[in-house]
């Protein structure tokens, strides 16, 4: 790959910058505590597989904060996982400052995983992710029906700007849209979102995935021509809320951006795209932040700052997409066309200890 504006980056040295090796002083809780907000009467397994996946991959605690009626079924999928009954419709103010006390002890946070889309879950999506905005520490990742509402939230009227505003100043909001739901984010910016890209990117990216190297890194995307116009509606996108959020985009290979920094990750994953791994690696990115995040917290030079940099958010998003992608590969050469979330959650320890030991080989 000779193009001087393309960075060949090892996934050795992002681990090494998010795990930390496990000692006879370990203690409870230094790898993370992270929170998972989803759950809702139709859809249980979502949260289930974000927040298990995340404890698989190295989170000491993972908490599930999710509708009433949605609690008991995930309580009885894993005794691993902390449970909350959260909320139940926005009237509820008491069970909702109950929920609310709990998010300043997060390393970070995870919502939309099956959170269904009733309008008392919008209102309650807003309240959360308003409260939220306030710790400007945590990490706050947008999945499914997250960014669903977030979309909607910037499309419609129907809040105080100045909430909107808040939600969208959070300088550690991650969002994972797969294709579709990207191009729905993009209504967003009318008459700047070019479909001719589109066809450009698959050509560049079906180039791509060809070529060796798992994790590269586009230098210049805004001042070369060429790169410009093929990432212009990500990078448009991204423009349009001041670069405050990394853009986590799934795909063939995904795509990884601020709108001024970009990245690639290509190693070979699953062929078969069973429901469930987007909410795997929502799960990952949720538990790399959320453990940087507590190694930062107790470090004597970072003591009260607790500050993760976009950098090192971009760090959690590169190594929990290249680990799902391993993750996923590994599942589905064993179960090909039988191939579920559970398979793929049941080789994380595979690949991890895999990945996290490579110093030691």
């Amino acid at each position: 790959m000779s193009d001087k504006d393309i960075q060949i980056l090892k996934i050795e040295d992002i681990k090494n910058e998010i795990i930390k090796p496990l000692t006879e002083n370990s203690k409870k809780g230094e790898n993370g505590c992270i929170a998972t907000i989803g759950g809702s009467l139709e859809y249980t397994g979502a949260p289930y597989y974000s927040a298990i996946s995340a404890l698989k991959a190295g989170s000491d605690l993972s908490h599930v904060f999710c509708h009433t009626e949605a609690a008991i079924p995930i309580k009885s999928y894993s005794p691993e996982l902390i449970v909350h009954p959260a909320f139940n419709n926005f009237s509820n103010e008491i069970l909702l400052k109950k929920t609310i006390r709990w998010f300043k002890s997060m390393n970070s946070i995870l919502i939309g995983p099956g959170l269904g889309r009733e309008e008392d879950t919008e209102k309650i999506f807003v309240e959360f992710s308003e409260k939220i905005s306030e710790f400007k520490n945590i990490p706050l990742v947008y999945d499914a029906d997250g960014f669903w509402f977030w979309v909607k939230i910037n499309m419609e009227n129907n809040y105080d700007k100045n909430v909107i505003n808040k939600i969208n100043s959070n300088t550690k909001l991650i969002m994972t849209p797969n294709f579709t739901e990207f191009e729905k984010m993009c209504k967003i910016l009318g008459d700047k979102f070019k479909k001719e890209n589109i066809e450009e990117q698959k050509i560049f990216i079906d180039e791509l995935y060809s070529q060796e190297n798992d994790i590269i890194k586009i230098n210049n995307i805004k001042t070369n021509e060429k790169y410009n116009k093929i990432f212009l509606n990500e990078i448009n996108l991204c423009n349009e809320f001041k670069n405050n959020f990394i853009l986590v985009k799934k795909g063939k290979c995904d795509i990884i951006t601020d709108g001024i920094e970009l990245y690639i990750v290509k190693n070979k994953g699953s062929l078969k795209r069973t429901g469930g791994i987007g909410d795997l690696l929502s799960g990952l990115i949720n538990c790399y932040c959320g453990m940087l995040n507590q190694r930062k917290k107790t470090h004597p030079e970072y003591q009260n700052k607790c500050l993760l940099s976009h950098n090192e958010l971009f760090k959690c998003c590169l190594f929990a997409c290249y680990i799902c992608r391993e993750t996923s590969k590994l599942a589905f050469e064993k179960m090909k066309y039988s191939l579920t979330a559970p398979d793929i959650i049941a080789e994380i320890p595979n690949i991890i200890n895999k990945i996290y030991y490579l110093e030691n080989k």
